[in-house]
């Protein structure tokens, strides 16, 4: 990248003065390429409101060597264009996915030290945590100066998500049911509907099951919930049911849920999810895993469930389940645990508790770890291969 600022030109095509005004024009009129464009680098923010900005980018790139250093982003728009216009500049650009913070980002942020789980301030870390559930990894909110209290990051998080839901991802997709869009995000932000039945939503929003696919699909794509498939392995065949759905960001999840509940164990439970959710599935791209799941399947009459499996090319799948309280040290849902473990086919399992301590188990042959949130989010790696140091 340059290393200095008259080497750096910044576009943002969202911006009502420009709006409609396309890339190459506003290269044009500010004459930033007229002269040599060694080293120059393109910022291009809002892209989509060029509808030609990937035959723009393909020009820019054909330059050669006269090529500015180019980075083009979008909230959720340019993502959401059709695959021909894609195409258009393929094999002159690479994708990149901007996740919220990770909680070691976060708690770096802050002056915490993530280098080695012997060194860490558990204390602190876990302290930090609870407060990573509520404000999430959204960098605006994480950086702004001075910090800003819980209450006015949940009020700024509900107007973006607001925005991107009834404004700019239907303008891009030409969504006809907005209202229907926003309904399905409220519930699912609020936690109403994690595994949805699509019967019963398609007749309280009043339509069809296509239409409601499409809805879940464009909030996938967008990036406000994350889809795990039915985990299908393993000796017991699962329950058909859909994929589970969980908010990608639990500082997102938090700003939806009803103020006077938001302290209860079973909405907290939810944040944990969102926030363990996030750095598995972070986990698993670095690595191209197969996809973060979930397992459902029936016992003796009843219907069981594993919040996550990950499937590790050694030792094999994990069974990971998480709980807000401080049951990790609790027998009984150790064995628990290693019960829905074993019928799933895994070779490991994972409780990820508030609990203050480590702590390893064998129950019948399966191996389970109780391991403190802080310390998962911090190393969720080495929680998974089992090697974080007692």
């Amino acid at each position: 990248m340059a290393g200095h600022p008259e080497k750096v030109m910044y576009f943002d095509l969202g911006d009502p003065r420009v709006v409609g005004v396309t890339i190459e024009d506003l290269l044009a009129h500010t004459g930033f390429l007229a002269e040599s464009a060694d080293q120059k680098v393109l910022l291009l923010d809002e892209v989509a409101h060029d509808p030609n900005w990937t035959e723009s980018i393909k020009r820019l790139v054909d330059l050669g060597e006269r090529a500015p250093g180019l980075l083009a982003a979008d909230s959720a728009a340019a993502r959401l264009r059709t695959s021909a216009a894609g195409e258009s500049a393929l094999g002159r650009r690479t994708n990149s996915t901007l996740e919220p913070l990770s909680f070691a980002e976060f708690a770096r942020s802050r002056g915490m030290s993530v280098t080695d789980p012997r060194d860490a301030d558990g204390f602190l870390l876990g302290q930090l945590a609870d407060e990573y559930l509520l404000r999430g990894g959204m960098p605006e909110h994480v950086f702004s100066e001075p910090p800003l209290p819980i209450e006015e990051v949940h009020t700024r998080l509900r107007r973006d998500a607001e925005y991107a839901v009834s404004y700019d991802a239907p303008r891009v997709r030409e969504v006809r049911e907005v209202e229907s869009l926003r309904q399905v995000w409220s519930m699912l932000a609020r936690g109403i509907s994690l595994a949805p039945n699509i019967s019963r939503l398609c007749t309280d929003l009043g339509i069809s099951k296509q239409t409601l696919t499409g809805l879940i699909g464009l909030l996938r794509d967008i990036l406000f919930v994350r889809e795990l498939p039915v985990y299908g392995k393993g000796p017991k065949a699962p329950l058909r049911h859909p994929p589970r759905l969980i908010v990608a960001d639990c500082g997102l999840a938090a700003a939806h849920l009803l103020r006077a509940r938001l302290r209860s164990p079973e909405e907290q439970g939810l944040l944990v999810e969102a926030a363990v959710a996030r750095h598995l599935a972070e986990f698993i791209e670095k690595r191209a895993l197969p996809p973060l799941a979930y397992a459902r399947y029936e016992e003796r009459g009843r219907t069981e469930e594993v919040d996550f499996v990950v499937e590790l090319p050694d030792p094999g799948a994990v069974a990971l389940e998480t709980k807000y309280g401080t049951e990790g040290n609790d027998d009984r849902e150790i064995r628990r645990l290693a019960a829905r473990a074993r019928i799933i086919g895994a070779h490991r399992a994972l409780l990820v508790t508030r609990h203050p301590a480590l702590r390893r188990s064998t129950v019948d042959g399966m191996a389970v770890d109780s391991v403190p949130l802080w310390r998962f989010l911090c190393w969720p790696g080495s929680a998974l291969q089992g090697e974080l140091e007692s």
